[in-house]
C-alpha cells in the first residue's frame, strides 16, 4: 500500500512538472522602428454585412415581434408553406387562404371562424433547430414598455368583440377591445396601444367573442422604444434598437444589404422595389419579410454615417434582350431613388414621399454575377452611366458560412491582416457571424464580433513593417500608427495553446506615456457565445508595463491582442474605451469536459473508498 500512494504521489508531480514546462513562457522581441513606416492604409476595411447568416438580415433587425405576421412563411427545408407556424388556434375553425388577398405582395391571409369564444396566438420566434417551436411562447415584453399594435380584418359575417392582449402572467388580463365597425366593406386597418407591466415572455393573443367568419392579415406588434421610433423617414418600419447599437460600437466603414442572394436565385425573385414603402405591400422573399428594406439600410446608413453598399443579384446570362435592358432600368431607379433631386426625379420623389427628402449620396453598389457577356454589358452600361457610381464585382454569390468560435475569430483577423490594403474596399463572400443568435429578449455576441470591434475601433493610419527577432509558430501581427495623434497599434492573435511574452522594443518615437491591451482570449480554441448562456469570450482591457521605451505584454494563449501605445504628447487619455455595459467573460467549459468532471469525481470517490477499505483491511489483518 506504502508502494501504491508512493507511485501516487509521484505520478502527480510528474503530471504537474511537465504541465508547467509546457506553459513556461520565453519572451520574444518584437521592434518597432519609426523609419519603418511604410503605405498608408486604408480606413474602410471594417464593414457589416447585413445577411441572413449573421443575423442582421431583414426580419431580424425588424422591431416587430409578431414572426410569420403575414402568414406567408415558407420552409426551405421541407420545400413546403408552412404558413400558419409559429401560431397557435384554439376553440375556433381556421385556415390560410388566398383568394380575396389584401394585395400582389401579401397574398395569404387567415380565415378564422368562432362559435362562442376562440384565440389566435402568435407564439414569437425561436431559434432553428428548436423542435418546441409551436409550444413555447418566447415574445420578450419589458416593464413599462408601450407596444403599438395593429393588423388587417376583413369582417365577412362576424358578429361580436375582438380583443387583444400580451399573453404573459403579469399582462394576461388586460384585454383591450378593438373597433371593427368598419371592417364589413373591405379589408381595414385596426390598431390599438397596449403595455407591459414586468419584464418577461410571452405570447400576443387575439381572442374573439361571438360567432362568424373574419380574414386576418398583416399582424404587428411594435415596441415604441424601436429605434428612431418617432421619425419620419422610418415611418414605415421600425429596426430594433439593440440590434442598431450593436452595429454601431462595430464602428463600420460600410454596410453592405440585402445579401439575401445565392447562386441559384433568379433575378425575379427580389427586387428592391418590394421593400420600400407601406410595409404591408412589400413582398414576403425567402422568409424575409422586407420589413426592413432598401430604404431603412438607406436611412440606418445615413443615421450611422457608414457608406451604403447595396448589393444587386446580376446573374443575368438567360435574358433576352429587352429583359436585360429592364434590368438595368431597375438599377438606375434604384440609383435614381437614393440620389435623385427630390423634385425634379421620379424616383427622387418617392424617396421624398417616403420620409427622406435629401439623397442618400449613393457612391457604391455591388453586383454578385454570373461572369457573363450580359453580366459585362451591365457593368459597361452603369460605369458609362454613372461614373461617379463605383461598382464592385463578384462572380460568386454564394456566401461560405464561418463558425462563431474563437477559431473563426483568428480566421477573421488573418483576413483583415492579409488584405491587400491599397486596393481599398475589398469584399469577401465568406461571412463571420457577428451574431450567433438573435430573439425577442437578447442578442448573443460572437468572438468575431468583439474581435472586430477592437480592431476598427484601434488603427493606425498607415502600416509598419516589423517582424518577430526569431520564429513565433501560431502567431501573426500587424502594427500600424497614426502620427497625428502619436498612437501605436499593435495586433497579436496568438492562435496556440500556451501564453507568449511579448517585448514591443520602440525605436524612434518620444516619450511612451502609456500602453494598454485591449483582448479577447479563451482557455480552450472552441470557446463560443452560446445563446442563453453567459458569455466566455469577451474583451477585457488591461494596462501594460512600459519601461523606458520597452513594452511587454503577456500574450495569453487563444487570444486576440491590440496593443495601444500612446506617446509623445498623447497622454492615452483618447484612446477607445470599451462600452460599459461589455460583458464579463466566464471561463469556457466544453461538454466533454462538463461531462468528463463528474466522472473524474465519481472515480476519485470510488479510488478513495477503495483505498480506505484497503488500508483497513491491511489493519485487521496485521492485527491477526
Amino acid at each position: 500500500m506504502k508502494k501504491f500512494m508512493s507511485f501516487f504521489i509521484c505520478a502527480i508531480i510528474l503530471i504537474t512538472s511537465v504541465s508547467f514546462t509546457a506553459n513556461a513562457k520565453d519572451s520574444v522581441n518584437l521592434d518597432i522602428s519609426k523609419d519603418k513606416v511604410s503605405e498608408t492604409v486604408k480606413n474602410n476595411i471594417y464593414g457589416v454585412s447585413a445577411d441572413k447568416i449573421s443575423n442582421i438580415n431583414g426580419t431580424n433587425i425588424s422591431s416587430n415581434l409578431i414572426y410569420n405576421n403575414s402568414f406567408e412563411h415558407y420552409s426551405t427545408t421541407e420545400n413546403k408553406p408552412v404558413n400558419e407556424d409559429y401560431w397557435h388556434f384554439s376553440k375556433l375553425k381556421h385556415s390560410v387562404k388566398s383568394d380575396d388577398s389584401m394585395n400582389k405582395n401579401n397574398k395569404s391571409y387567415e380565415l378564422v371562424t368562432v362559435s362562442g369564444n376562440g384565440k389566435m396566438s402568435n407564439l414569437g420566434f425561436v431559434e432553428k433547430g428548436s423542435k418546441s417551436k409551436k409550444s413555447f411562447a418566447t415574445i420578450g415584453f419589458k416593464d413599462a414598455t408601450k407596444y403599438d399594435f395593429s393588423c388587417y380584418i376583413k369582417n365577412i359575417d362576424f358578429e361580436g368583440s375582438v380583443f387583444v392582449y400580451l399573453d404573459s402572467s403579469s399582462n394576461k388580463n388586460v384585454l383591450t377591445e378593438i373597433d371593427i365597425t368598419n371592417c364589413k366593406a373591405g379589408w381595414k386597418k385596426v390598431s390599438a396601444t397596449l403595455e407591459s407591466t414586468e419584464n418577461e415572455s410571452g405570447a400576443f393573443t387575439i381572442e374573439f367573442e361571438g360567432n362568424g367568419t373574419l380574414q386576418i392579415d398583416f399582424v404587428s406588434l411594435i415596441p415604441q422604444d424601436s429605434y428612431s421610433y418617432d421619425k419620419d423617414e422610418w415611418k414605415f418600419a421600425h429596426v430594433r434598437y439593440d440590434l442598431v447599437k450593436a452595429i454601431s460600437k462595430l464602428n463600420p466603414s460600410y454596410i453592405r444589404f440585402p445579401l439575401i442572394i445565392d447562386e441559384n436565385m433568379s433575378i425575379k425573385d427580389y427586387n428592391w422595389k418590394d421593400t420600400v414603402g407601406p410595409v404591408e405591400e412589400r413582398k414576403y422573399t425567402e422568409n424575409n419579410t422586407s420589413e426592413t428594406g432598401f430604404g431603412e439600410y438607406l436611412n440606418l446608413c445615413d443615421d450611422l454615417n457608414v457608406e451604403a453598399i447595396p448589393s444587386f443579384n446580376a446573374n443575368v446570362s438567360e435574358l433576352n434582350e429587352t429583359e436585360l435592358k429592364d434590368y438595368i432600368q431597375n438599377i438606375c431607379d434604384f440609383i435614381e431613388y437614393a440620389n435623385g433631386g427630390s423634385i425634379k426625379t421620379y424616383w427622387g420623389a418617392i424617396r421624398a414621399g417616403h420620409g427622406h427628402s435629401e439623397p442618400y449620396n449613393l457612391k457604391t453598389i455591388e453586383l454578385v454575377g454570373d461572369g457573363s457577356n450580359n453580366f459585362n454589358k451591365v457593368c459597361n452600361e452603369l460605369n458609362n452611366k454613372y461614373q461617379d457610381i463605383k461598382l464592385i464585382l463578384s462572380t460568386n454569390g454564394e456566401s461560405k458560412l464561418k463558425g462563431s468560435d474563437i477559431k473563426t475569430a483568428f480566421d477573421y483577423a488573418n483576413a483583415i491582416f492579409s488584405m491587400d490594403n491599397s486596393k481599398g474596399l475589398e469584399l469577401k463572400n465568406d461571412v463571420y457571424p457577428l451574431l450567433s443568435n438573435v430573439d425577442f429578449t437578447s442578442i448573443s455576441l460572437t468572438p468575431s464580433y468583439f474581435t472586430q470591434m477592437i480592431f476598427a475601433n484601434n488603427f493606425g493610419n498607415k502600416n509598419i513593417n516589423t517582424s518577430f527577432n526569431e520564429d513565433v509558430e501560431g502567431m501573426i501581427k500587424s502594427v500600424t500608427v497614426n502620427e497625428n495623434e502619436q498612437a501605436l497599434y499593435v495586433k497579436i492573435v496568438n492562435q496556440k495553446g500556451s501564453s507568449q511574452t511579448v517585448n514591443l522594443n520602440l525605436n524612434g518615437f518620444d516619450k511612451i506615456n502609456y500602453a494598454s491591451n485591449q483582448n479577447i482570449s479563451a482557455k480552450r480554441d472552441s470557446a463560443k457565445n452560446n445563446p442563453g448562456s453567459p458569455y466566455y469570450v469577451a474583451p477585457k482591457d488591461t494596462e501594460l508595463n512600459v519601461k523606458d521605451n520597452v513594452v511587454t505584454a503577456e500574450i495569453e494563449k487563444y487570444s486576440v491582442n491590440v496593443i495601444r501605445i500612446a506617446y509623445g504628447g498623447n497622454d492615452g487619455a483618447s484612446l477607445y474605451k470599451l462600452p460599459n455595459d461589455t460583458p464579463t467573460a466566464q471561463e469556457f467549459i466544453s461538454p466533454l469536459v462538463k461531462i468528463l468532471i463528474p466522472c473524474v469525481i465519481l472515480c476519485v470517490i470510488a479510488s478513495s473508498a477503495i483505498i480506505t477499505l484497503a488500508i483497513k483491511s491491511s489493519k485487521r489483518r496485521k492485527a491477526k
